[in-house]
């Protein structure tokens, strides 16, 4: 089963959620750092949101970077969870001598019951109350 959360709005300038993109295209374009790393979510590819992708990287284009873009998943790097993002790495074309690449996929050692403890603080359980709140979300 596929869940979609979030607003499904797509970067809007003067939006409070994704105004930090905005604001990251200002450093960029004040500091001209060698390096950029975006991370979002991996629905920002999709047909729905295509101009908008499309449009992030055409400005960091246009700062003088040269992008690549991935959608890497948390299991393939050594960590216990199925986490699906978007990563654009820019370089700045007057440091860009080749192509960069993404990393290679690692083994997956661990499951998350290997690293959680054994005995858990009662303090740390939901209570009765707690329940029945997220219980009456649901309905």
């Amino acid at each position: 089963m596929l869940v979609l959360l979030g607003r499904m709005q797509g970067i809007k300038e003067g939006e409070t959620r994704s105004g930090l993109y905005y604001e990251g295209l200002r450093i960029l374009a004040t500091k001209k750092p060698m390096y950029s790393v975006i991370e979002n979510v991996k629905n920002l590819t999709s047909k729905r949101f295509k101009n908008q992708f499309e449009s992030i990287l055409k400005d960091l284009s246009d700062l003088g970077y040269t992008n690549y873009w991935q959608i890497l998943n948390a299991k393939d790097f050594g960590i216990p969870q199925n986490r699906e993002r978007l990563f654009i790495i820019s370089i700045r074309q007057d440091v860009a001598k080749s192509n960069f690449c993404f990393p290679q996929k690692v083994p997956l050692l661990w499951k998350l019951k290997d690293l959680l403890e054994d005995k858990v603080d009662e303090k740390y359980y939901l209570s009765e109350k707690g329940i029945r709140k997220i219980n009456k979300k649901e309905q």
